[in-house]
C-alpha cells in the first residue's frame, strides 16, 4: 500500500499529506500531544464556519474581519475560564469571583475601547455596542463553542 501511494504522488506531496494528516489527526482526536489544539482548533473552525458568510445583524451586515475576530477572542476568553473551573478539584467563593471578573473584565474592556475616538479605537468602534450585542447568533455562537470546547 506504501508504495501504490509512493508511485502516484512525489516524495514531496506524501510527506505534505501525512503531516496533514498527523496534524488533523491530533486536533481532532485531542492527543496528549496536544490537547489545547483541539479547544483552538474548535473555537476558530466553529468561528469561521458560523461567521463567514451569513448576516449576524437583522440588517444584514455580514461579519468582517474585525467582528470574527472579536468573536473568537471573547469565545477564547470564555474557554479558558471554563477550563479553568473544570480542572478545580475544590472550588472557593475567590476562584468563583475570580473567573467572572476575568470574563465581564473582557466585555468591560471591548466597551470602553469602542467606546475611543476612531483614531485611537481604529476598526473596533462601537464594535461590542453596536454590532455584536444586538446579534443573538453572537451569544449563540458563544455558547456553542464554550460547550464545544469543553467537550473535547
Amino acid at each position: 500500500m506504501l508504495f501504490s501511494l509512493l508511485s502516484r504522488s512525489s516524495p514531496l506531496e506524501f510527506l505534505s499529506k501525512t503531516c496533514l494528516q498527523k496534524f488533523a489527526y491530533s486536533s481532532l482526536h485531542c492527543t496528549s500531544k496536544a490537547p489545547r489544539t483541539c479547544s483552538s482548533t474548535v473555537i476558530f473552525a466553529l468561528n469561521l464556519g458560523i461567521f463567514h458568510v451569513q448576516s449576524f445583524c437583522s440588517n444584514g451586515q455580514t461579519a468582517d474581519m474585525n467582528a470574527m475576530g472579536t468573536a473568537m477572542f471573547t469565545c477564547i476568553v470564555w474557554a479558558v475560564n471554563a477550563q479553568i473551573a473544570l480542572t478545580m478539584s475544590h472550588f472557593t467563593w475567590i476562584q468563583h469571583a475570580l473567573i467572572w471578573r476575568s470574563i465581564f473584565t473582557w466585555y468591560i474592556f471591548l466597551a470602553l475601547f469602542g467606546m475611543l475616538p476612531p483614531k485611537i479605537s481604529g476598526n473596533i468602534f462601537h464594535m461590542l455596542l453596536e454590532a455584536l450585542a444586538p446579534a443573538p447568533i453572537f451569544w449563540l455562537t458563544t455558547l456553542l463553542v464554550i460547550a464545544a470546547t469543553t467537550l473535547t
